[in-house]
């Protein structure tokens, strides 16, 4: 189809900051990215996959342990898998790469280089820029039936599970949100994940946190064999979820506020999940998902 052209070039062209990686495309299990290169990055790997450099413009210096690599305009390097190298440009670059859906940019280092993978402008996000939530009753329902959950044991999601490049990218963007830093969960099992808040560790209410009278925890995500996520939101949003097929009540919900998420199984949901976690973290932190203040705590 003519819509899903895109210029390589022209998205080179639109991007503003450094180190952060945009889509080109996806192929098949795989992310095409175009990313802007200045400075120095970290030294880190990727244990699980190979990566594929092609700069554009510009002269970027891979470095490694036992010697650097050089790449001119239109050269290709592929670094291997489990490799530990630091891109450097010591000038501006403009490059593509190509690896792995949910392959994060830092690799095995993280920290605050962490980048998610960002759409690019004017892009419209394609099918996933139609289920995104507005927070304004447009969300839509999922399509075909529920997954098969357990409540015995964790509650947790058996089937229609996101695949682990998902569930990967899923657990990277979620902490690439500006103000969460990873935790673990003060209530759920030791492969769950907490998302906690950098600036704020007690709940304003209650039903704002999966944790109630402990430090607050609004979100965690469950491991790869189980891919959804447990989250507080206002009970009417919470509700129209449930009622649009996105969602079930937790099992040990007290207040109406607490659901599980089931996990993305495609590109478009992951951004419907990782809209409702910033909904999420908004009703913790007393605004709506734009900055202005929300809904106030119950009586």
């Amino acid at each position: 189809m003519t819509s899903d052209v895109r210029n390589l070039h022209a998205a080179l062209d639109s991007l503003t900051a450094p180190w952060q990686p945009h889509r080109l495309a996806s192929v098949n299990d795989y992310d095409v990215k175009v990313v802007a290169l200045e400075g120095e990055f970290v030294w880190h790997s990727h244990p699980d996959t190979d990566e594929l450099f092609l700069v554009v413009s510009g002269e970027l210096t891979i470095q490694l342990r036992d010697g650097d690599v050089v790449l001119r305009e239109g050269d290709v390097y592929v670094v291997p898998r489990g490799v530990e190298h630091c891109p450097r440009a010591d000038g501006e670059v403009r490059a593509l790469l190509v690896e792995p859906a949910g392959t994060v940019n830092t690799g095995d280092a993280g920290g605050p280089r962490t980048s998610a993978l960002r759409e690019l402008e004017g892009d419209g996000g394609g099918a996933a820029a139609a289920l995104a939530p507005d927070g304004e009753g447009a969300t839509p329902e999922r399509r075909g039936p529920r997954p098969t959950t357990s409540n015995e044991g964790p509650h947790r999601q058996v089937d229609q599970l996101a695949s682990p490049a998902l569930w990967g990218e899923m657990v990277a963007r979620v902490y690439a949100l500006d103000g969460v830093v990873e935790g673990t969960s003060q209530v759920s099992p030791a492969s769950s994940r907490a998302v906690f808040l950098v600036d704020q560790r007690d709940e304003r209410a209650p039903e704002t946190s999966l944790a109630p009278g402990e430090r607050l925890e609004p979100v965690h995500l469950h491991g790869v064999d189980d891919t959804s996520l447990h989250l507080t939101l206002p009970a009417e949003r919470a509700a129209e979820l449930i009622s649009l097929g996105w969602a079930e009540e937790h099992q040990y919900a007290d207040f109406g506020t607490e659901v599980m998420i089931y996990g993305p199984r495609d590109a478009a949901e992951l951004e419907l999940v990782l809209g409702v976690v910033t909904e999420s973290l908004a009703f913790a932190r007393g605004t709506r998902a734009g900055g202005e203040a929300g809904a106030q705590p119950r009586p």
